[in-house]
């Protein structure tokens, strides 16, 4: 999920004390756009100060996919081109820091990458300054995300706005208080608890790059998988001790997951990852946003 996905993941908010890190879209943080293009158009040429035109396009834009800004003014000697973000508790957009870009040019344009992380509107603001210092600004229309519905159920709303389904080889392997799932696009490796005497917590672990020593299972049980085994090891020794030994050999399948982020618009919200079993569950991750849910951490169950 390139978050890019390799941060969905995916900086993608609780703090697990375990030895790997939380995962990692767990912000509503606005994330910063990556120019795909530095600001290119016609060099100032004076007269009078006026903004003929600024546009943003796709609209709407698929998450990961470059947007086109575009801008005609007169009169300018230099043009600056800020990010905005929406502040939900004063309910108005702002310029954000850090600096704008800036150009000299009158006509021209700047392509932006938008983040596959991003988890609501999307709008700019233009300030066109002459060589008296006077100064005049615009904002372009609010750019909406592409939404896309759930995979495994059209018709469920999860929060607010999915990002594309991905798919990619993966592996699964269960154990006798959860589960593990390891997915080659991030090399993320999901640590499922599945206790009665505690939360349904949930973390990763960075991708598995050497054997490791996991010992010798009880009889009846499995060791983790080649996939689980260092993740497994490096394991807060609670959540090992929690989690056990597996309860099967690990099998390999092809994951569906899809990645759906509060808007960050409202309060009590969360953010939601699905993750496809190899026998048709589905597993929920979610990471609250705001009290009183976000004290428990992480939490996840299977859908309906």
């Amino acid at each position: 999920m390139q978050r890019t996905i390799a941060l969905l993941l995916l900086t993608l908010l609780s703090q697990l004390m375990v030895a790997c890190s939380v995962f990692p879209a767990q912000s509503t943080s606005v994330p910063n756009f990556t120019p795909a293009t530095t600001p290119t158009g016609t060099p100032t040429t004076g007269g009078s100060l006026q903004v003929v035109s600024f546009t943003v396009a796709p609209n709407p834009v698929e998450r990961g996919d470059t947007a086109k800004v575009k801008w005609n003014v007169t009169g300018a000697s230099h043009v600056a081109l800020w990010q905005m973000t929406y502040d939900s508790k004063l309910g108005r957009w702002y310029r954000r820091l850090p600096s704008p870009v800036t150009t000299g040019v009158e006509v021209g344009e700047w392509a932006i990458t938008v983040p596959e992380d991003a988890d609501r509107t999307l709008r700019f603001e233009l300030q066109a300054t002459d060589a008296s210092g006077n100064s005049i600004s615009t904002t372009s229309d609010e750019i909406q995300l592409i939404c896309h519905p759930i995979f495994f159920d059209p018709d469920y709303f999860p929060a607010w706005c999915p990002s594309a389904p991905q798919t990619t080889p993966a592996a699964l392997q269960s154990f006798e208080h959860g589960h593990m799932v390891w997915r080659s696009d991030t090399g993320q490796v999901y640590v499922l608890l599945q206790h009665p005497e505690r939360l349904n917590e949930w973390t990763t672990c960075p991708a598995p790059g050497q054997a490791a020593d996991v010992g010798v299972p009880p009889a009846g049980l499995y060791a983790p998988g080649e996939h689980f085994a260092e993740a497994w090891v490096e394991l807060d020794e609670s959540w090992q001790s929690t989690l056990g030994w597996a309860t099967a050999p690990e099998q390999t399948y092809v994951l569906t997951s899809q990645l759906s982020l509060s808007s960050g618009f409202y309060m009590g919200l969360q953010d939601d990852l699905f993750l496809s079993w190899p026998d048709g569950q589905i597993a929920h991750l979610s990471v609250y946003l705001s009290a009183p849910n976000h004290d428990n951490g992480p939490s996840w169950t299977f859908t309906p």
